[in-house]
């Protein structure tokens, strides 16, 4: 396994209760496309801003032959006071997730809205989904009101809004991972049905400020900064801006956790604080120190996920075959088990870099061969070959 540094507020606890669900619930919206149904429902149907949405998206195979999905999704729309990140470009390949916001009585006046990240790092994964199998995966969508000038300078227009999303997914190298491993990936664009939202003025009158600078107190430009209420839930999200700060405002009075990461998150970096908003004291601020990467040994490091086909010299798959795959950086080493289904293929998610997979199967010595993952966010295929001659 690998060796990480521990964290003294608990990641996997703002993951699982980033979608924590609120009273009420709105009804599903459904869409179709290319074989996938996209079915959207909300937690609640009424919001009071800043506070997000909480949604279920759901992807369906309606089609006649299994797909590969990859997971999580990446917003490709920033929007609610998201600026993008200085480090990376809009992404151009993979799954993508883009949110509509508009006032339910005409697309002229549209808010804004974003998907917000888990905090903590990413943790893609591969889905296969069978014909008529479904996956789940729970969304926070952050959403901000149109204005009465277009400007967005005028008066903020709360009241009814519909909300829908578009799922799209490309791969440059989708025939080339089909035609080493045979998994097909879903390809396409398929969005929801709108669901109606009531969108509520502000309740509080508190605020949360900062900034983020390195040991040397230069500026930090390339963080995300996380909001959560005492319960851990995702509340919003910002990147700070050119000067290295962020502001959350309208909060109720309260216990906020603040956690900021840097980016791009390819090592676990995030620093939090919990902060109080009282009668008294309704502003608080606090300004973070993020490490340097290197001091931050043993790390916990982005794993990508990669579809392995394991055949004989023959092509034919090789079900139930173990696979260890091992990957070391001279300080940190990382070891990844997993099994072959019967059609000879496995997922693993791994350290881009060089992998050794060790083959183990029934009645055959064990093998190691060499994966190189190159880590480009995209999901990659490889195709193992084992010499034993064993059927």
């Amino acid at each position: 396994m690998l060796h990480r540094l521990e964290f003294r507020f608990t990641i996997a606890a703002l993951l699982a209760l980033a979608g924590a669900s609120l009273s009420g619930q709105a009804g599903p919206a459904v869409a179709q496309a290319n074989g996938l149904r996209l079915v959207l429902s909300l937690d609640s149907s009424s919001l009071t801003f800043p506070f997000p949405a909480r949604a279920a998206v759901h992807l369906v195979n309606s089609g006649t032959k299994p797909v590969w999905l990859y997971h999580r999704a990446r917003a490709t729309d920033v929007g609610a006071g998201l600026r993008p990140a200085l480090t990376e470009n809009p992404p151009a390949e993979g799954p993508m997730l883009a949110v509509h916001f508009a006032a339910a009585k005409g697309d002229s006046e549209r808010g804004e809205g974003a998907v917000l990240e888990p905090t903590g790092l990413p943790h893609p994964h591969l889905v296969r989904l069978g014909p008529g199998e479904e996956y789940a995966e729970k969304e926070v969508i952050q959403v901000s009101p149109a204005t009465e000038s277009k400007d967005g300078k005028g008066a903020p227009i709360w009241g009814r809004y519909r909300l829908s999303v578009t799922y799209r997914a490309k791969y440059s190298n989708a025939d080339e991972i089909a035609r080493v491993t045979g998994v097909q990936f879903w390809q396409g664009e398929v969005a929801s049905e709108a669901v109606e939202v009531e969108l509520r003025p502000p309740a509080g009158t508190g605020s949360i400020t900062g900034s983020v600078v390195g040991p040397d107190n230069q500026r930090v430009t390339n963080a995300l900064t996380s909001l959560t209420d005492e319960e851990e839930r995702l509340i919003g999200q910002e990147r700070v801006d050119f000067d290295g700060r962020f502001a959350f405002s309208n909060l109720p009075l309260g216990s906020y956790w603040v956690v900021v990461e840097r980016e791009p998150r390819k090592e676990q970096t995030a620093v939090f604080r919990r902060l109080t908003l009282t009668a008294e004291s309704p502003a608080a601020s606090f300004d973070f120190v993020l490490s340097p990467l290197e001091i931050n040994e043993p790390k916990q490091m982005l794993h990508e996920p990669v579809v392995i086909r394991v055949t004989n010299p023959a092509g034919h798959p090789l079900a139930d075959t173990s696979l260890e795959a091992t990957w070391s950086s001279g300080e940190v080493m990382d070891s990844v088990k997993g099994k072959t289904d019967r059609e000879g293929l496995a997922t693993l998610e791994l350290i881009p870099g060089p992998n050794f997979i060790t083959l183990r199967r029934k009645g055959c010595p064990a093998g190691d061969q060499r994966v190189v993952v190159e880590g480009s966010g995209v999901v990659e295929g490889f195709n193992l070959v084992e010499e034993c001659s064993k059927p």
